[in-house]
């Protein structure tokens, strides 16, 4: 006999494992059978075949029998299926009347049970992928079945072999959670596997206490930023409290608080957070001490910063400025150093480091007898740092009549300039333009231009970190209409009060031109009648009566002139 190698061993022990998880999860099916309540009710799966059998004795299996007579060939013992879930009745017809003298019921159930899942009052949260409960979670499963009646409902907790659902599952341990679940009937229908993921968060978030700037033996001066953050791994914060001293709580709004107006000494901040499930963290403490004398150095943030939710965006000009100030001998110098970096001479204001993780900045000053040579800290962590270098971008559109000739644009008076911004980084803030030159103005609602001739127009926007971008087109308004022609076919013929005589059959030719962007359309109404669109000529007229001519002439964009002639027809 061989030997296993060690290699073998171990594939085959895999290979195990995994057969012992493929079968633990796989659902426990009963076979199709039949049921019999206790009024004597047969009930059966609907796919299992029935066969009739006859006896004389109460107490006998009886015969068989076949489904008909074929004379001298044996009858083939032959299977009835139900067509289908539902009441089926096999009946006893008299021979001589036609009359249903007993019916024997047959219940044929093919659907199976239906399995609900019924969590109790515990703090519950729909997360974005996620459901989310709190502590004191029980879950309970109900199942109902239309026909024979439940037998059994099937559970499986995290891919654990299935078992008989007994009594409400208590959830107890923090994590994710997989529910496998379904049900079966008396005659063996059963329910496809239904499943049911939720986290149980047992867990109150995190809160932290930051402290920027002047900070030495837990002392901070008025200048000193002292913020919150909070964290949750699952359900995430839902509010973070706070109170100074003896001060009622208070919900945090995430901004540095306003140190200044405390009084001056000790001072304790308390703090908590409570999660979307309801984990309330134990109460934290800081105790620190308000110096309201002038610092001796102070660090300060410059530059842009925004918030949106989550992410914090910078620009490329963010730095960090220090400040030193001393009451006697005057400053000598300050140093500085970026974690495990050498002290070098602070001049101006230096970028913060833009990789994540966190940094620690150290400085101090000296000043002119050497005092003080211990450094602070400005502890400055980084998350994921969103550093946008780049402006909105810009666009507008017309809306409203506008026309485009070559490269150029003309609009009326009427038309809205509608200028638009959008930038995918920090957001946009704010439109600004200028027209022909003009100081830069806030964009609030679409433009109207109503001074005739050619335009320029300039978009400026601003983002939240106060990128700028800038971009120019051009525009003619036209708001002069047409210029209207007429001709006719004809010489007048006379002259009534002022009033020229045309012969009827005089054909009437029109056009327009116009100096902006053309004519577009002529319309035309003959003594009030509809008006008209004109083609090619105005034909028809009636003899002997008085004609009144409205001609309407508009062009690319919209402007309208209008001429009304008067003439009368003679015989001819």
């Amino acid at each position: 006999m061989k030997k296993l190698t060690s290699s073998s061993a171990l594939f085959l022990m895999a290979m195990c494992c995994l057969l012992e998880s493929v079968v633990a999860q796989k659902p426990i099916v009963p076979d199709p059978t039949f049921y019999v309540d206790s009024l004597n009710r047969y009930y059966m799966q609907a796919d299992l075949p029935v066969f009739l059998s006859i006896s004389h004795d109460l107490d006998s299996e009886g015969k068989k029998l076949a489904p008909s007579d074929q004379g001298d060939v044996m009858n083939e013992r032959k299977a009835i299926y139900m067509d289908g879930h539902g009441k089926h009745k096999l009946r006893h017809m008299d021979g001589h009347q036609g009359k249903t003298l007993d019916a024997f019921t047959i219940y044929a159930d093919g659907r199976a049970p239906k399995t609900y899942v019924r969590p109790n009052d515990a703090p519950i949260y729909k997360g974005k992928d996620r459901l989310f409960f709190g502590a004191g979670l029980v879950l309970s499963l109900e199942a109902r079945d239309e026909m024979s009646g439940l037998k059994r409902i099937y559970i499986s907790k995290n891919k654990e072999p299935f078992s008989g659902f007994v009594d409400d599952l208590e959830v107890l341990q923090e994590g994710d959670y997989l529910l496998q679940y379904y049900a079966t009937d008396r005659v063996g229908n059963t329910e496809a596997t239904k499943q049911y993921r939720f986290t149980l968060d047992l867990t109150p978030p995190k809160t932290y206490y930051h402290i920027v700037g002047i900070a030495k033996n837990q002392i901070i001066s008025t200048s000193t930023r002292l913020y919150l953050t909070s964290s949750d791994s699952l359900s995430g914060v839902a509010h973070t409290y706070y109170c100074f001293d003896e001060d009622v709580w208070k919900v945090y709004s995430g901004s540095d608080f306003d140190v200044a107006q405390l009084a001056d000494g000790h001072h304790t901040l308390s703090y908590y957070s409570v999660d979307m499930v309801n984990n309330k963290a134990a109460k934290e403490q800081l105790k620190f001490y308000l110096d309201k004398t002038a610092p001796i150095v102070s660090a300060d943030v410059l530059g842009d910063k925004f918030i949106v939710g989550d992410k914090v965006y910078y620009s490329g000009r963010t730095k960090l400025k220090l400040t030193a100030v001393d009451n006697k001998s005057g400053i000598k110098d300050v140093l500085y150093a970026i974690d495990n970096d050498e002290f070098g001479a602070y001049t101006d204001p230096f970028y913060l480091p833009g990789k994540t993780g966190k940094h620690i900045v150290k400085y101090f000053a000296r000043d002119n007898v050497d005092n003080d040579k211990k450094y602070s800290e400005y502890k400055h962590v980084v998350g994921i740092v969103y550093v946008d270098l780049t402006g909105p971008d810009l666009n507008y559109v017309l809306k409203g009549a506008h026309f485009k000739k070559g490269n150029m644009h003309y609009i009326s008076a009427k038309t809205d300039v509608v200028l638009q911004a959008s930038d995918r980084e920090s957001g946009l803030k704010q439109i600004k333009y200028r027209i022909d030159g003009s100081e830069e103005l806030d964009y609030i609602k679409p433009l109207n231009i109503e001074e005739d001739g050619l335009h320029k127009i300039t978009i400026v926007g601003y983002d939240n970190v106060n990128n700028r971008n800038v971009e120019h087109f051009e525009c003619t308004v036209d708001n002069v209409p047409s210029d209207i022609f007429v001709t006719y076919s004809a010489s007048p013929m006379d002259t009534i009060n002022q009033i020229p005589v045309y012969p009827s059959y005089t054909s009437i030719f029109l056009a327009g031109t116009d100096a902006g962007t053309e004519c577009h359309r002529i319309s035309y109404s003959i003594n009030g009648q509809a008006f008209q669109v004109y083609d090619n000529k105005i034909t028809g007229f009636k003899k002997n009566v008085d004609v009144e001519l409205k001609i309407v002439a508009e062009d690319k964009v919209n402007n309208k002139s209008e001429i009304v002639i008067n003439f009368k027809t003679n015989s001819l």
